[in-house]
């Protein structure tokens, strides 16, 4: 293992530095099956690994914590899952703590324990609130941790050089962790997760042949390639949260020898993954699952068709799978014979091949239309003023859900613009209502969007359509609206397409909703023709804005 820090381990300092730090441990109090917390600096990834394997030598349960945590958040977590002791570094320590640097200064008990484990003893917590804010605790048994050995991508006769840019306590930076002791004994080079320009330079200096990023790092990643030599590249793995086609598109011009493949894994359901190869012709395909991993679409009992929408669940037959405890009662819940939903919602294609929706949480009721918005993203960026994009939906003071996008722009353009591109693509309920403009999508330490912040943004003001842009999105609305097969013309009149008083209600609220002006009933009942309500909306309308800027 080496970093681009110009730091290394050999697998033999790696064996004895733990073993005396597990003597550490043991000299300050640490027991066997007792939780002790890891929060290390995210550049101290040798010294997590050391650390890490001589709380398990130590017969403990390690509990790995992001080096962003305030000390009581630290205090808070140590209370509610018994964490007995804390290894920390930094200012800022939490009571019941101890400094590493002290801990390394400290004399080592004389004996350990026997290196007998319970297969289905648990071997490591990792706390995570995902990007829903619902605050869970996964618990790992041995026999699960275990089974990283054997993942990954097996060339016989030859040592892969692999390159992780993996976040302390997360799934990723437990895989990153594994794979050093499995079947290929791989050199590891690990880069810190922020640098973007190092990692194509370590990819060059060390002649990387398979690297794994999380998606937001992979983008800025292919933005440094042209001043390095990536040639050795042969896999670029995505994994950790959902990848466009744009971006996948992206990698495969930034690394023209490497394959560009898709993992996808969650911390509550794995080893059970699915792994395949980025194919422009099914760009939003996630692959088949592959023996053992199993993949059901639907509740238990519940019958999905290929196309249909449904929660997806995995399971790995033969594997011992996760648990997790979630707030507020941290009662340890057990999957359905062994099939653990991912959070989110998907469905098969024609090929049995997973398609993502959209996270669960994420998913947004547009005037009872469910609206996944990760096509609405995708589509966003494919855009050329787009740099980076997030969609959610918010609750309005009249208690309607709006969806809403955030976008990072990288040059200007109009708002009657963006909404006439993604109306050409999209289906009306899945056109953003309202937009701002952030310098930065806000993401977590693993890069994934943190939409629960942007919901807690204030709610962005509507952004009237100019008169030809409004005339159009008003011609849509009348015909999802009115009889399916209706053709509307300027002469068109909304009552003899089929409209009642009911349908004036619901074409109110969705002008007011997607064009951004507000109409009475009885306004628009005076109107005798297509041509007279779009007059109306242009009257009642506000000449066109940019975006709104938070």
């Amino acid at each position: 293992m080496t970093t681009v820090w110009g730091t290394s381990l050999t697998y033999d300092a790696w064996r004895r530095d733990a073993e005396r730090l597990a003597g550490q441990l043991i000299a300050v109090g640490v027991a066997c099956d007792d939780r002790v917390g890891i929060r290390l600096r995210r550049d101290s990834w040798l010294e997590f690994m050391r650390l890490f394997f001589a709380v398990v030598r130590a017969g403990a349960v390690p509990v790995p914590l992001p080096d962003t945590l305030p000390a009581a958040q630290v205090g808070l977590l140590m209370e509610r899952l018994g964490i007995k002791l804390t290894v920390s570094e930094g200012p800022g320590l939490a009571d019941g703590t101890v400094e590493y640097s002290d801990l390394l200064r400290s004399e080592p008990a004389a004996g350990l324990p026997g290196l007998g484990r319970d297969p289905h003893g648990t071997a490591v917590l990792i706390p995570t609130s995902g990007t829903s804010g619902k605050h869970r605790v996964v618990h790992i048994p041995h026999a699960n941790l275990l089974s990283a050995f054997t993942e990954g991508v097996r060339r016989a006769g030859q040592r892969p050089v692999q390159l992780y840019a993996p976040v302390i306590g997360t799934q990723l930076g437990l895989f990153a962790l594994m794979r050093p002791l499995g079947h290929m004994r791989p050199m590891c080079v690990v880069a810190p997760e922020g640098d973007h320009s190092g990692i194509a330079g370590a990819i060059e200096k060390y002649r990387v042949q398979e690297v794994t990023l999380v998606p937001h790092l992979a983008k800025r990643v292919a933005g440094s390639v042209h001043t390095h030599d990536v040639s050795s590249l042969t896999h670029v793995v995505v994994t950790g949260d959902n990848s466009s086609p744009f971006l996948l598109r992206r990698l495969v011009d930034a690394f023209p020898g490497a394959g560009i493949y898709n993992y996808y894994a969650s911390t509550e359901t794995y080893p059970a993954a699915l792994f395949t190869q980025f194919d422009p012709a099914r760009p939003r395909s996630l692959g088949a699952p592959v023996p053992p991993t199993e993949i059901r679409i639907g509740e238990p009992g519940q019958d999905t068709g290929p196309g249909e929408t449904g929660p997806v669940w995995l399971r790995t037959a033969g594997v011992q799978g996760r648990t997790f405890s979630q707030a507020p009662e941290w009662k340890e819940e057990e999957s359905r014979d062994g099939w653990i939903f991912t959070g989110d919602f998907g469905y098969l294609d024609d090929k049995d091949s997973l398609v993502l929706v959209d996270r669960d949480s994420d998913l947004v009721n547009i005037d009872g239309n469910r609206v996944g918005t990760l096509e609405v993203e995708a589509v966003l960026l494919e855009h050329p003023a787009i740099e980076d994009a997030a969609v959610y939906g918010k609750l309005a003071e009249n208690d309607r859900t709006l969806l809403i996008s955030a976008v990072k722009l990288n040059r200007h353009i109009e708002f009657s613009e963006l909404r006439d591109y993604l109306g050409e693509r999209l289906p009306g309920p899945s056109v953003p209502q309202r937009f701002i403009l952030v310098d930065e999508i806000p993401r977590s330490q693993s890069g994934k969007v943190l939409k629960r912040a942007l919901r807690e943004r204030p709610m962005p003001a509507a952004q009237a359509l100019s008169y030809g842009s409004a005339a159009e999105e008003l011609r849509k609305i009348w015909q999802e609206i009115l009889e399916p097969e209706s053709e509307v013309s300027d002469d068109s009149d909304f009552l003899d397409l089929g409209g009642d008083s009911l349908s004036y209600e619901e074409l109110v609220a969705a002008v007011q909703a997607r064009i951004g002006v507000e109409l009475e009933v009885n306004d628009c009942l005076q109107c005798e023709s297509f041509r007279d309500m779009a007059e109306l909306v242009r009257s009642a309308g506000r000449p066109a804005t940019a975006i709104t800027q938070l």
